[in-house]
C-alpha cells in the first residue's frame, strides 16, 4: 500500500456567472467572459482514507501522459455480449518511437490491458484524448464506441477527430488547431471537444461535435485571463448534475489549477474566484461518478521537485471541502482519471493512469478505494 499525505484545504466559493456575449459559427465562436465571485467560506475537515488495491505498469512507453476512459457502470445484453467481453477502460498515447504514432489498448475492468495494442497511422508529439461511451446505433458493434482526439503534426497543428476506433474508422480533420492535447467528453448525445487555442491569450474553446463526433457544431470561445490555459484542458460529463466540467491550468504565474462548469456546453460558470492554491505545470483532470461516494475528484500532477500525484475530492459538486491527498506516486505530464465497479465486490473503485518518471516513462495504472 502506498503512503498519502494531506496537503491542505481549500474553501469553496460561490460560482461566478459566465456572460454571454454572442454567437458565431465558425472560427470567431461564442465568447465568454467570467465575472467576479463572492469572498470564499471556510470548510470543516472529514476524514480521509485511501487504500491502493493495486496498480499495472504496461510495458508500453509514452512521450506525455496518456489519454484514459472509463465507462464501468455500462452492461451491455448479456445473452449477446458475455461479462467482461467489452471495453470498461481505454488507455491511448503517443508512442516514444520516432514517428510517434498513436496506439490504443482497452482492459474489461480497469487493470488487465492483455488485448492487442492497436497502433494507428497517425502521429502526434502529444498525448491524444479517448473517449469510451455507450453504443446507441442499433446493429454496430462493439457495444461501446471509442472516438480518439488529437494535435497533428502538420505545421498546422490541425485538430483531428475519429470515430470508431475499433470498427469502420470516421476521421474529420478540423481547421481549428492547437499547441496542446485536446479532450474529449459525452454529453447529451453528443460527443464534445476541448482545446486551448493558439490565439495570444490561450484561450479555452469548446465545440459540440454530433453524435458521432465528426460533425462540427459551433464553437464556444472562453475568452478573459481565468480562461487562459497554458496546456491542453480536460472535459467531462458530470452525469447526475447534467453538467460538463471543463478544467485547466491557468497561463498566468502561479500556474493555479482551476474548474468551470456548464449546464449546454455554451455558457460556462468558473467554480473559484480566485483559483484554489494548488499548482501545476500540466493539465488537471477531473471526474465525476454516477453511483457511490463520494461523487467528484479532481487530479493533477504537482510543481514539487518530485512531481508528485495529488487528488482531492468531495461529495457534492457545489461544496469542494477537498482534502488534498499526495500520493507516493510520480508522473510525467498530466494524470487521469477512470472508475471501475468490476475489481471489487462492492463499491466504485478509483482508477488513475499516468506516464511513469522512470527513464522509458512506462504507462501505469492504479485502483484505489476512497472514503
Amino acid at each position: 500500500m502506498n503512503q498519502f499525505a494531506v496537503k491542505t484545504w481549500w474553501g469553496k466559493l460561490p460560482i461566478a456567472l459566465v456572460v454571454v456575449v454572442g454567437l458565431v459559427v465558425g472560427a470567431s465562436g461564442l465568447l465568454a467572459t467570467p465575472v467576479a465571485a463572492a469572498p470564499a467560506h471556510a470548510q470543516t475537515a472529514t476524514s480521509v482514507s485511501v487504500h491502493e488495491i493495486s496498480k499495472t505498469i504496461l510495458p508500453q512507453t509514452s512521450i506525455d501522459g496518456p489519454a484514459f476512459s472509463s465507462l464501468s457502470d455500462y452492461v451491455p445484453n448479456p445473452s449477446t455480449y458475455p461479462p467482461n467481453s467489452y471495453p470498461a477502460t481505454a488507455i491511448a498515447w503517443a508512442g516514444t518511437d520516432p514517428q510517434h504514432f498513436l496506439y490504443l489498448t482497452y482492459a474489461p475492468d480497469g487493470l488487465t490491458y492483455s488485448n492487442p495494442v492497436v497502433r494507428l497511422p497517425e502521429s502526434s508529439t502529444m498525448r491524444p484524448a479517448v473517449l469510451l461511451y455507450n453504443n446507441n446505433h442499433i446493429g454496430t458493434l462493439p457495444p461501446t464506441l471509442i472516438v480518439l482526439a488529437w494535435t497533428g503534426t502538420d505545421q498546422n497543428h490541425s485538430l483531428n477527430v475519429m470515430f470508431d476506433v475499433l470498427g469502420v474508422r470516421q476521421k474529420l480533420i478540423l481547421q481549428d488547431n492547437s499547441l496542446s492535447s485536446p479532450a474529449l467528453a459525452y454529453f447529451n448525445g453528443q460527443v464534445w471537444l476541448a482545446w486551448t487555442g493558439t490565439d495570444p491569450g490561450h484561450s479555452l474553446n469548446v465545440m459540440a461535435m454530433g453524435p458521432d463526433g465528426v460533425t462540427p457544431g459551433a464553437k464556444t470561445i472562453l475568452r478573459g485571463d481565468g480562461f487562459s490555459s497554458r496546456s491542453g484542458p480536460s472535459l467531462r460529463e458530470d452525469r447526475p448534475d447534467n453538467l460538463l466540467l471543463l478544467t485547466w491550468t491557468v497561463l498566468s504565474s502561479p500556474a493555479y489549477i482551476d474548474l468551470a462548469q456548464s449546464s449546454d456546453g455554451v455558457t460556462w460558470a468558473t467554480s473559484f474566484s480566485p483559483p484554489p492554491p494548488q499548482t501545476s505545470n500540466t493539465g488537471p483532470d477531473v471526474m465525476s461518478i454516477p453511483t457511490g461516494q463520494p461523487t467528484d475528484y479532481w487530479t493533477w500532477t504537482g510543481t514539487d521537485d518530485a512531481h508528485s500525484l495529488n487528488i482531492a475530492y468531495t461529495s457534492t459538486l457545489a461544496s469542494w471541502p477537498a482534502p488534498i491527498i499526495t500520493l507516493d506516486e510520480q508522473a510525467m505530464g498530466s494524470p487521469e482519471l477512470g472508475y471501475s465497479s468490476k475489481l471489487k465486490n462492492s463499491g466504485v473503485v478509483i482508477l488513475l493512469a499516468w506516464a511513469g518518471t522512470d527513464p522509458a516513462h512506462h504507462l501505469n495504472v492504479a485502483a484505489f478505494q476512497i472514503g
